[in-house]
């Protein structure tokens, strides 16, 4: 079963993109190419379809839920071992859960970026009634350092059989206090978009590189990031552009409707 989960785990990190605002476009009654991914339910649902065309049964995957934030992953039950699976952690590797909860170790594996001072990690470590994974990508100098503030305690002993509804998706991505869009490239390097939905302020983050740049229509390399990803993705900047925008105008639509 391990290498199954490995090469759907992988495949989705490959190819789906994470962002948090698809979701509240589709219920908004728009559309957006399928090649820019979508949230961590988005996600999951892929690795799920991967998981049970693979031939792996639909009882044997679970599903859990971060304490702190809206944040889902899959779990695969194969005997004594409790897989953990989260595409937006970046983290190929399935991780035993089972043989860390309860002890007092902390597990280490590798997650993207990669760059040539070195590898990300995730750190893994037993709470009470759950988990704590805790993301680091590395920097120019060959250290460590936290990814944003993504720390997560997600709850082992309340397991689901299926992931969350669109309701909850869409009331998830506007409840964040940033539009987010997170993308792998080919290189092993990544790109994470910031979209400030009250001034509209979009920056984008090298994750391990420390570059932070204003994202303007004029700003060339900004552009050529954007147009980078697009291609990536088999899209153009334009379609790209027009999707992020479409976030913005459903992500105000909806918390409007949130607030009433």
């Amino acid at each position: 079963m391990l290498e199954t989960l490995k090469t759907a785990l992988s495949d989705v990190i490959e190819t789906v993109p994470y962002n948090s605002f698809g979701k509240a476009v589709l219920a908004g009654g728009g559309t957006y190419p399928r090649a820019f991914g979508g949230n961590c339910v988005f996600q999951g649902h892929e690795l799920q379809q991967r998981l049970v065309k693979a031939g792996i049964p639909e009882e044997n995957l679970q599903f859990t839920t971060a304490r702190e934030r809206p944040h889902w992953v899959v779990l695969a039950k194969d005997g004594n071992h409790l897989w953990y699976l989260d595409p937006f952690s970046l983290c190929p590797e399935p991780i035993d859960l089972a043989r860390i909860k309860g002890k007092n170790i902390v597990s280490t594996h590798a997650r993207y970026p990669t760059l040539p001072t070195g590898t990300g990690q995730i750190k893994v470590s037993s709470i009470t009634k759950g988990i704590r994974l805790r993301l680091l990508s590395p920097t120019v100098d060959g250290g460590l350092k936290p990814v944003m503030k993504y720390t997560y305690r997600l709850d082992t002993e309340d397991l689901h059989s299926k992931l969350p509804d669109d309701g909850y998706q869409v009331l998830a991505s506007i409840r964040q206090k940033h539009l987010i869009f997170t993308s792998l490239h080919p290189d092993r390097t990544v790109t994470m978009i910031h979209i400030d939905p009250v001034s509209e302020t979009r920056t984008f983050l090298n994750i391990g590189e420390g570059q932070k740049g204003k994202w303007q229509a004029d700003t060339m390399a900004v552009q050529e990031m954007l147009t980078r990803i697009a291609e990536e993705q088999g899209q153009t900047y334009a379609t790209f552009d027009k999707f992020i925008n479409e976030g913005l105008v459903a992500y105000h639509s909806f918390q409007n409707q949130d607030a009433k």
